[in-house]
């Protein structure tokens, strides 16, 4: 059966990792900040979209049109471009500061219509369908000028409609720079994940036998789960997030002997301190990679989780306060 005991355990392991995953994503956001990564994949996307690789051309021009350099503070500067050890150009982390992590579809659509239809200063008229198809070879860029003709490919003199359709085609592009984004930020997740339950002792091993064993630990991480459990996940500095797994009560950090069960009166620090030392470390080591893949999986999963378990026990747990009343047996 599943049992309270059984659904409180689950609760505190789901509380860990949520607050895990949070202490993780609040350190990844302050990485981020320097690194400026989105930035960078994005301007990598716009110039393989605008068929520009050294960003001397069209890139140029469209990061530098008014709506688009509204979206930032500095200037887009391909002198910036660095060869990777593969060949590949990718803008410098000084050059990445200065760029937009974000351009709305309907920003990019519009600025390459002005680009085409204005860029050479062929009139400050109202843009038609008509007119942007005479002038849309002065782009000097033949890949993005046959796109732009393609958008106006059974749009009749609707220009709305070719604005549509070049957002849906930088939002396909967008789809590959967001799969670009998540695949490395998996990865450095994973790294961050392992780093914090390392330099924080989060075991999960360890975190799961002190719960299946202490029935009022149990009881008090379950009751904070209660006002973990929102209507969104909450959005935890790294302080706070570090203040949050504190509070828990769980066998968490290097600060104490009794953070750890293994450990008796001589524990130190990163130092196995028992019998089987060995034995201890390699589990301690386990139970760091499990707390680094769960967190893999993100705060908004840990947080469903946790409000799912939530529910259960809210059901379970009268159920086992007013159990059934057995039938009386009349003579």
């Amino acid at each position: 059966m599943f049992g309270s005991a059984v659904l409180e355990v689950a609760i505190g392991m789901a509380l860990l990792f949520l607050y895990t995953s949070l202490l993780v994503t609040a350190l990844g956001e302050m990485i981020e900040a320097r690194l400026q990564t989105r930035a960078g994949d994005l301007e990598r996307g716009v110039r393989e979209l605008l068929a520009d690789p050294d960003g001397k051309g069209l890139a140029t021009r469209f990061y530098n049109h008014p709506l688009i350099y509204s979206l930032f503070r500095g200037r887009y500067d391909p002198a910036e471009l660095k060869a990777t050890k593969g060949g590949e150009l990718v803008m410098s982390r000084r050059g990445r500061l200065a760029l937009p992590a974000y351009i709305p579809a309907g920003h990019f659509a519009a600025a390459l219509l002005d680009l085409a239809a204005r860029g050479a200063g062929s009139g400050d008229g109202p843009i038609t369908v008509a007119t942007l198809r005479e002038t849309v070879r002065q782009l000097d860029n033949d890949s993005v000028s046959k796109a732009i003709l393609a958008a106006t490919d059974g749009a009749g003199d609707d220009l709305a409609k070719v604005k549509a359709n070049l957002a849906a085609w930088f939002d396909g592009t967008m789809d590959r720079v967001s799969g670009w984004y998540k695949k490395r930020t998996q990865a450095v997740v994973f790294g961050l994940g392992l780093a914090a339950a390392v330099a924080f002792n989060i075991d999960a091993l360890n975190a799961f036998g002190r719960l299946s064993s202490d029935g009022v630990l149990r009881q008090t991480v379950a009751a904070s789960a209660t006002s973990a459990a929102r209507d969104t996940v909450p959005a935890l500095s790294l302080d706070d997030a570090r203040r949050e797994l504190t509070r828990l009560g769980l066998p968490i950090g290097w600060g104490s002997v009794s953070v750890s069960p293994r450990c008796g009166a001589a524990y130190e620090p990163l130092k196995p301190c028992d019998a089987s030392g060995w034995w201890t470390a390699a589990t301690m080591a386990v139970g760091w990679l499990m707390t680094a893949l769960a967190v893999t999986l993100g705060a908004p999963f840990w947080f469903d989780v946790l409000n799912k378990f939530m529910v259960i026990r809210s059901t379970v747990k009268p159920r086992e306060k007013s159990p059934e009343e057995g039938s009386e047996d009349r003579a």
